[in-house]
């Protein structure tokens, strides 16, 4: 694999991202309940952090097994 390297640093980068977003959400999440008056409000933005995070989490992982494969097969 000729452009394992260039893979390799990608997966990396989405692992880092990954943590990012988890550090990001964390704020979010601590930013709603504290500031956001509207219950019904709170509750549609905690939806939509945990979707988020879910989807930033399912990327981790899809880079980690391609991260895998290119390992295997180096």
């Amino acid at each position: 694999m000729d452009n394992a390297p260039q893979i390799l640093k990608f997966c990396h980068e989405i692992a880092e991202l990954e943590s990012d977003a988890d550090r990001v959400l964390r704020e979010a999440m601590s930013k709603v309940f504290r500031e956001e008056p509207d219950v019904r409000q709170v509750v549609k933005l905690k939806e939509i952090y945990e979707l988020l995070e879910s989807v930033s989490d399912r990327c981790k992982d899809v880079a980690g097994t391609v991260e895998a494969i290119v390992l295997e097969n180096s």
